[in-house]
């Protein structure tokens, strides 16, 4: 559709007869009322108010006076529909109103609305690109120019036209004003003039997906382990476990392949399938269809273990299809009972405490043991390993003895000046109360010795530090805590006092010359028995003859016990560690090599000659030593070793993890203290022999 502007259009028009033919034209194509004919302006009195505006998208605009002649212009309501710019006509003011020229301004006005209309007017868009929208339509030019340039005010509207001059000729009746034109049909508002849009390619379509049939889901291989037989298992002895492979969805597997691995010390068997081949640890099976399973049975053996429990981890791999290979990851822990073997563990009690006594074993009584953790004394029952009763001591405490119904320790505490105050404190074994308590001028050195019914122990560091070079050697009666007696000595005695053929002996530390006393037990008076090249902090050792002493350079030095000669000296390689055992014509030491990895060695002597007999080198570090006549049992933190006392060779060796204490034996049990698996110690029982069976063998 080719569109016009009013100007362009009444430029067109030669002639007031084509200008009055187009208007009727277009009034008749708008509304299709008779054409308008010019007439006069009508009296006040017989003016009638405009119509109202129809719609929203028309309006009055009264036409603006001009400033030469206000009252003259003629001022018609006329309908335009709503565009960005008002359209507002100026008539020039002439001294007569020219009936001619009031009617072409109503023409020309009503031809502008039209033409605004049909290019506002856009059509529904098609598959082409939309049209390229019409310039903006450019407002009428006055058609008659004033006499004065001066441009019209900004026209303000009122609610009523101003009154018509009177006229000078004749009244000419005005045309019958035609009624106000209807809207075209929904005619948008014409838009603000944009760059036309720029349209977007056309995208091609996205194909929907093809339905496909539901599907099952993918498989999951389902593997079960049960233990065959109830209860725990018995430890040292196969084993059986029951093992299902079930495949629960309705679609088939293949290629199942089963792998095993037991966690160590266990030993993996044999295994089993109803279909299928097993070699050593692995299965195979060719396939299993939707719903169905494959049954066997596992065979297991495990070593004595601390932890008493067998793990078994599997995985199994398989595939369905052409998928690729899926996985299917298993275990099983079967608890075990090896208390009834050599090494087995008949009880523990988990953690009960922070620290321990790492020089002396738990003591032993009829129905139980003693154990002591720190600032703890605990009572624990021999058969099943509860609590009988527990003590907490506000101080430190030391190397526990038995004593007939009475447990003997001493303690350390500090007074409010900070000088220590030792301590030796007696409770009735079978209720944990105390019976009495002895304070002490200095600290109190230990072990203790228990003779005769009485006790023994050194004293240093009396008054403060004043008597720092002195010792003391003390007497207490055990069953009421009496003193007996005190006996001062010019040297410090850190070697614990020793009984040997109705004597107490005692050494000095002094390291060039050391000493060797001799007490009798009833008075306290002591007597030099033998100089020492050099002086020692551990308890001496009296057997064939001899005195065997530990001497602070870590060497070995065996006196003739008469004379005080040195019969033989050994010097290992590093230095001895422990306090020398003798047993069974032979002294037992823990040599510490330092110039290895901080490893240790337990070397074996001939007490006569000194000669070295066999040594056992674990490659690591011991922890705890114990002599029990024929056999010796070494912990090296991760194990418990059995060692045959006169070859050296290894009986057993069970996974007892961190033994701190040397052991105590009685009626075929080991007892001790050691690290607990969650943290802290613990004491428990091993049993040392099976019945019907040479002990510890």
């Amino acid at each position: 559709m080719n569109n016009r502007t009013p100007t362009s259009l009444l430029k067109t028009l030669p002639t007031l007869a084509a200008l009055s033919a187009l208007a009727l034209l277009t009034l008749a194509g708008c509304n299709g009322n008779n054409p308008a004919v010019a007439t006069p302006a009508l009296p006040e009195s017989q003016r009638q108010a405009p119509p109202a505006t129809p719609t929203a998208d028309a309006r009055l605009v009264p036409p603006s006076n001009t400033p030469e002649s206000p009252a003259s212009a003629v001022q018609v309501p006329t309908a335009v529909v709503q565009t960005p710019t008002p359209v507002v006509l100026t008539l020039a003011a002439t001294p007569t109103v020219n009936p001619e020229i009031q009617f072409r301004e109503i023409i020309a006005a009503r031809v502008k609305a039209t033409l605004d209309a049909w290019a506002s007017f856009t059509p529904t868009p098609t598959a082409v690109p939309p049209p390229t929208p019409a310039p903006a339509v450019t407002p009428l030019p006055t058609l008659i120019p004033t006499p004065t340039p001066t441009p019209a005010p900004t026209a303000t509207p009122i609610p009523t036209p101003a009154p018509a001059p009177t006229v000078t000729p004749a009244p000419v009746p005005l045309p019958t004003p035609a009624p106000v034109p209807r809207p075209l049909p929904t005619p948008p508002p014409a838009p603000t003039v944009t760059p036309a849009p720029v349209p977007l390619p056309t995208l091609a379509p996205v194909p929907s997906p093809i339905p496909t049939s539901p599907q099952s889901p993918p498989a999951r291989l389902s593997v079960t382990l049960e233990q065959a037989q109830e209860g725990k298992a018995v430890s040292g002895e196969e084993l059986t476990v029951l093992i299902t492979v079930k495949n629960p969805s309705p679609q088939p597997v293949h290629a199942i392949t089963l792998d095993f691995e037991m966690e160590e010390p266990g030993q993996f068997v044999s295994a089993s399938l109803d279909r299928g081949n097993c070699q050593e640890l692995s299965c195979e099976i060719s396939s299993i269809d939707g719903r169905d399973s494959v049954a066997g049975q596992i065979k297991i053996k495990q070593p004595f273990a601390f932890d008493v429990e067998a793990r078994l981890d599997g995985r199994a791999a398989w595939r369905q299809g052409d998928s690729p290979l899926r996985y299917t990851y298993y275990h099983i822990s079967v608890q075990l009972d090896n208390s009834h073997l050599p090494g087995g563990l008949v009880w523990a009690t988990g953690p009960v405490g922070n620290s321990l006594s790492n020089r002396l074993p738990p003591s032993v009584g009829p129905d139980a043991i003693y154990a002591w953790f720190g600032q703890r004394l605990l009572s624990i029952s021999r058969v099943t390993g509860e609590s009988l009763w527990q003590k907490a001591i506000a101080s430190y405490t030391f190397d526990p003895l038995l004593w007939e119904d009475r447990i003997i320790f001493r303690s350390r505490p500090a007074d409010d000046d900070g000088r220590f105050m030792g301590y030796i404190h007696s409770l009735d074994a079978a209720t944990g109360e105390l019976v009495w308590s002895h304070p002490l001028d200095g600290v109190v050195l230990g072990p203790a010795l228990v003779y005769n019914g009485a006790l023994y122990f050194n004293v240093i560091d009396r008054g403060q530090g004043r008597d720092s070079d002195y010792g003391y050697l003390v007497s207490l009666d055990i069953a009421t805590g009496k003193l007996n007696w005190e006996q001062r000595f010019e040297q410090r005695l850190w070697s614990p006092p020793v009984a040997h053929a109705g004597k107490i002996y005692v050494a000095s530390r002094r390291y060039h010359p050391g000493s060797i006393y001799s007490v009798e037990p009833e008075s306290g008076s002591a007597t030099l028995l033998h100089q020492t090249t050099v002086g020692t902090t551990e308890p001496l050792l009296f057997a064939l003859g001899k005195i065997f002493m530990l001497t602070e350079m870590g060497t070995i030095i065996a006196l003739d016990f008469s004379s005080g000669e040195e019969v033989w000296r050994y010097q290992p390689e590093d230095h001895v560690w422990q306090t020398p055992v003798y047993s069974q014509g032979k002294v037992h030491m823990i040599v510490f090599k330092e110039s290895v990895g901080d490893y240790a060695a337990v070397h074996v002597l001939d007490a006569a000659s000194g000669r070295l007999k066999w040594k056992y080198e674990p490659g690591r570090q011991i922890s705890s030593y114990t002599v029990l006549d024929d056999l010796i049992f070494v912990s090296t933190y991760t194990h418990l070793v059995a060692l045959d006392s006169a070859t050296g060779s290894q009986l057993w060796q069970k996974a007892y993890q961190g033994i701190y204490s040397p052991l105590a034996r009685a009626d075929g049990i080991l007892y001790g203290q050691g690290f607990a698996e969650k943290g802290g110690f613990q004491a428990f029982a091993i049993r040392l022999s099976a019945p019907g069976t040479e002990d510890g063998r």
